[in-house]
């Protein structure tokens, strides 16, 4: 821009000198008056040409501040990409890249991504497709085939083309343009296809590849950066082998149908009173869904091999979780008194395995109380997390077992009496309090004249 304004104004500095010196020279002066009108045509061309270069260096710099605005788009669009990935969450992102061909035709999306980030198998790769919810009066199959042929090439790391599509249409030629973006390690690639509008000559457009490239390596880096948490918060999980898995799937199913041999086990005036409004034929449902729901994990167990299911974080209201845990909880122990007390509103960042993380602990301390015991659970905050605390007035918890106590691997012959009952579910408990970058800890308290005492910390959502 700056080169072509000083050119600008140096040709017109100069064309008004020569227009000047022309009217000066003598008419008999010939040799002066071509001089002068070289110069006028030297100067007019370098602004002509200046003008140009302006109007082109414009261009540039729209084309330039249009890319950085899209992209910035894009990559908004990509960070809402949560697990488990479906293939509602890329079609804003295939809808997206759509703007950039105005009257296209449809198009489709094609991902290929490890079945982990979809469903939790370790094996297995998948297929997500998307497809335009407008346009599609072209044979959108064969473009789907297309885009997997370079898909599953693995030598394929970037690919565009332009290509003619198979037509019904009499005299019509029907075109499409494609772009495949693949991560350097391979494991992630995703394809866009495009019909392009008909009776229209498609003029290539490097700005247009480029943008489409990079926004499609965009999605890969943030599918990259799911697969990487997923991985991550397996291993942070810790399970100790298949076995163990299955010790921990069963322990949840247990406390569920545990809660079925209650409600069933109890007075029908009783059972209705401690079902709520809800009744006792949907706490029913509730508990045995629950127990289906850790049934379909066992059967996935052995694709999961050391891991457990992947989780994935969202906004989840503490004092509604904490109060259904109680009632859920009183109905195995309805002798017990439950207090809950401390700071309101809180919303934390976990999802629906969380429940099972406080009614462990709940439970736990309900189970260890004497009969009118009292358990209380106290929720407090930092500027980072929720706090809640449960206490019993049950035996409370040794230094020496307060180290085992969240250790599976301990078998359950080893520990001392009393204490039996606790170990697989605790793990569980804190494995995925720490998955979502929380904790629990155990506070000794054996002999000091305290119970149980066991504080849950997890991440608030601001």
């Amino acid at each position: 821009l700056l080169l072509g304004c000083f050119m600008a104004l140096t040709g017109l500095y100069e064309g008004m000198s020569g227009l000047f010196l022309f009217g000066m020279a003598s008419v008999d002066d010939i040799g002066d008056r071509i001089l002068i009108l070289v110069t006028l045509v030297v100067t007019g061309a370098a602004a002509f040409f200046a003008g140009i270069y302006l109007l082109r260096s414009w261009q540039r710099e729209r084309e330039g501040l249009a890319m950085i605005d899209w992209l910035g788009e894009m990559d908004d669009l990509a960070a809402r990409i949560r697990y488990p990935v479906t293939s509602d969450l890329f079609r804003p992102v295939g809808e997206w890249i759509s703007r950039l061909v105005r009257d296209n035709r449809g198009w489709i999306l094609l991902a290929h991504v490890p079945g982990l980030l979809i469903s939790g198998e370790v094996v297995r790769r998948k297929y997500l497709q998307v497809l335009s919810s407008v346009g599609l009066d072209w044979d959108a199959g064969w473009g789907e085939s297309q885009l997997r042929e370079k898909l599953d090439d693995p030598s394929v790391d970037r690919f565009h083309a332009v290509s003619s599509m198979p037509s019904n249409k009499v005299d019509v030629v029907e075109s499409c343009a494609a772009w495949v973006v693949r991560s350097k390690d391979g494991d992630l690639a995703i394809g866009f296809l495009i019909a392009l509008p008909l009776g229209r000559k498609y003029v290539e457009s490097s700005f247009l590849n480029t943008v489409v490239s990079v926004g499609l390596s965009s999605v890969i880096k943030r599918l990259g950066v799911l697969l990487v948490d997923v991985v991550d918060r397996r291993s942070k999980l810790g399970s100790e082998g298949l076995g163990l898995l299955y010790r921990m799937l069963v322990h949840e199913m247990s406390k569920e149908l545990q809660g079925v041999k209650n409600l069933l086990a109890m007075p029908e005036k009783d059972a209705s009173e401690l079902a709520g409004p809800l009744g006792v034929k949907s706490a029913l449902q509730a508990y045995l869904g629950r127990s289906i729901t850790w049934l379909d994990i066992m059967k996935d167990a052995p694709l999961l091999q050391d891991n457990w299911t992947p989780t994935s974080a969202r906004p989840i209201p503490l004092d509604e979780t904490i109060r259904e845990v109680v009632e859920e909880v009183r109905l195995c122990w309805p002798e017990i008194t439950f207090s809950v007390k401390g700071v309101r509103g809180l919303c934390i960042l976990a999802d629906s395995q969380v429940r099972s993380v406080l009614r462990n602990i709940i439970y736990n301390a309900a189970s260890f109380s004497p009969d009118d015991g009292i358990v209380s659970v106290i929720v407090s905050s930092t500027p980072e997390f929720a706090r809640i605390r449960v206490r019993d007035e049950g035996m409370g918890v040794s230094e020496e077992i307060s180290k085992i106590l969240f250790d599976a691997s301990v078998p359950s012959e080893k520990r001392p009496n009393g204490y039996k009952g606790m170990g697989v579910g605790l793990a569980l408990a804190r494995a995925v309090a720490r998955a979502f970058g929380g904790d629990i800890i155990c506070t000794p308290t054996f002999g000091k004249g305290g119970g149980g005492d066991f504080e849950i910390s997890l991440p608030l959502d601001h």
